[in-house]
């Protein structure tokens, strides 16, 4: 087979927990998520809208912390974030703490491939990220299938907000009666997609409920460019890359965690083998994050030939 005849696509359900009864369905959803990725591209689809239809398939699942499943807010909603990038032209699409939105991943899409398109009318610049209501409106109005808010709730994350609750009530109350610290279960089940066409051409997606019990409007990497995802095939780049990040959206975001690891592996004589050490050097070892005892991030890399 030669390299016009290859594409491929690999994702990732999160650096979350998974229990051991739950191992071995993550795996066969991962095995269908590339699978209707890579029936995309070759049914003529680009290679973004593939990655898209990875993550939306991952979304659709109550296995992940995307789409049906998401962790809730502390006020007991749902708010998604989603995003997708372009290697090919740097497009970006992406939505923040939206709710009522069936697949978030596909509204980020729109808003990237609207992007693309170039200036609205009176020369208007279109938007690269859009958030809350606006972004329900803007599915509205661009035909992104719209659901009810409570359609993305399971029996699980209903009990794992009661659960959350009751020890985050607990802790408060501990605090203000022995000066203890507030602590909160949280799940870090991001998921995300990267993928290569047999022309060359790379993009990256991802998409999170965010941390459980978080505060309503939160948002988190997974919608902020080069924090969730990144992408660049572009000839002029130094090397052909594809990123997503999981972990602690807010260690993510002070890192930049996914375009910085992407720019230092695609400049990389090694290619993946440094992964390890630019986690270390550009996470791990972050100023911004000098003072946490514990810091959750990961990343799933891409490397396309050049």
């Amino acid at each position: 087979m030669n390299r016009s005849e290859m594409s491929c696509i690999a994702v990732h359900v999160g650096a979350g927990y998974f229990s051991e009864a739950n191992v071995e369905k993550a795996k066969v959803l991962c095995r269908d998520s590339c699978q209707k990725g890579l029936q995309s591209v070759a049914d003529g689809g680009h290679i973004s809208a593939a990655v898209a239809t990875a993550v939306k398939t991952l979304e659709d699942s109550p296995l992940t912390n995307a789409g049906v499943g998401s962790s809730l807010t502390l006020t007991g909603g749902v708010e998604c974030d989603a995003s997708v990038m372009d290697g090919t032209t740097l497009g970006y699409g992406a939505v923040g703490a939206v709710s009522g939105v069936r697949n978030p991943v596909l509204a980020a899409l729109s808003i990237m491939e609207q992007e693309k398109k170039g200036l609205l009318t009176l020369g208007r610049v279109p938007p690269m990220l859009v958030v809350g209501e606006g972004a329900r409106k803007w599915c509205s109005d661009h035909g992104v299938d719209l659901c009810k808010p409570g359609d993305h709730l399971t029996k699980k994350t209903k009990a794992s907000f009661r659960e959350h609750l009751e020890s985050l009530n607990t802790s408060v109350q501990k605090d203000r009666s022995e000066g203890g610290a507030v602590s909160s279960q949280v799940s870090l089940d991001t998921v995300g997609a990267v993928g290569v066409d047999g022309k060359g051409n790379m993009a990256a997606a991802c998409s999170s409920g965010g941390i459980s019990l978080k505060f309503p409007g939160r948002v988190g990497q997974a919608a902020l460019y080069g924090c969730g995802c990144w992408a660049d095939s572009r000839p002029s780049a130094e090397g052909a890359v594809a990123i997503c990040s999981t972990g602690t959206g807010e260690h993510l975001v002070k890192t930049a965690l996914a375009r910085t690891v992407g720019e230092h592996l695609a400049m990389s004589e090694d290619g993946c083998l440094s992964l390890p050490q630019s986690i270390k050097d550009h996470f791990l070892s972050h100023p911004s994050l000098s003072t946490l005892a514990a810091k959750y991030g990961g990343v799933l890399a891409m490397l396309g030939l050049k």
